[in-house]
């Protein structure tokens, strides 16, 4: 009997070191499902605003966000229409997460902005739309998607990208009394 204690108290202790030592960034992509955005994505940006009016936060908020600077001379409107499409990609991203499907934040924004920029249907939706939360002072809220076509266009790519669905929650129902 003794030596079954001995035994679970060294698996015990291996797992505990097993956590010290395993760090997370080691054990593999702790943010969730990676996506890689298309190589070959173009996309054209609106010839919107005066050129070079873009302030410094906007423009390395831009290229923070694609990985590169798309125009020398960005537009403050081009730069805040670069910029809806991620945050509309944010919340696509906290819905699936909702939902149990967890994606890498960095890849993912990433990914969905492409999908959404090389879409000008969508790309448009997505500018009125950051512009009507910018008007009502929500744009530092979380973003609130509006179940559409557009939406359902980004929705149904993230499924395809990432293999899974969000699950719905139940809807609840109130208890009938006797």
């Amino acid at each position: 009997m003794t030596f079954v204690y001995i035994f679970l108290g060294g698996l015990a202790a291996l797992f505990v070191i097993g956590m010290i030592v395993v760090k997370p960034e080691n054990a593999g992509s702790r943010n969730g499902i990676v996506i890689t955005p298309p190589a070959n994505a173009t996309f054209d940006i609106p010839d919107i605003g005066s050129p070079g009016t873009a302030s410094d936060a906007q423009k390395n908020a831009v290229k923070t966000a694609l990985g590169m600077m798309p125009v020398k001379d960005i537009s403050s409107d081009q730069a805040s229409y670069i910029l809806d499409a991620r945050q509309y990609a944010r919340g696509i991203i906290a819905e699936f997460a909702r939902g149990g499907v967890e994606i890498d934040d960095a890849s993912g924004t990433r990914a969905i902005m492409y999908f959404i920029m090389t879409r000008p249907d969508t790309w448009e939706y997505v500018g009125r739309w950051g512009r009507g939360r910018f008007e009502r002072g929500t744009n530092l809220d979380v973003p609130r998607l509006t179940k559409n076509e557009h939406y359902q266009k980004v929705y149904d790519y993230l499924v395809s990208q990432t293999g899974r669905e969000p699950v719905k929650p139940a809807k609840r129902t109130k208890a009938k009394t006797a």
